[in-house]
């Protein structure tokens, strides 16, 4: 059952109706997040200004897999 032409989406109406009509500028190519908003930018989306020195070896979980080229 589709929405009358003159009348936005369920989900529309309610973001609308709970936050406001703020539009999310198309451009900007984050992830729409909860109820169809852009998250603001925090302190971990850029990479940090100085160099990172690890005090050991980078654990498991987090190094890159080794494919037959690698070996």
């Amino acid at each position: 059952m589709a929405a009358a032409p003159d009348k936005p989406p369920f989900l529309s109406r309610l973001r609308h109706a709970l936050v406001g009509r703020h539009e999310v500028p198309a451009g900007r190519g984050r992830n729409p997040g909860m109820l169809g908003h852009a998250p603001e930018p925090g302190p971990f989306d850029e990479p940090p200004a100085e160099p990172i020195e690890l005090d050991g070896p980078l654990p498991w979980e987090l190094r890159e897999t080794e494919t037959e080229d690698q070996k």
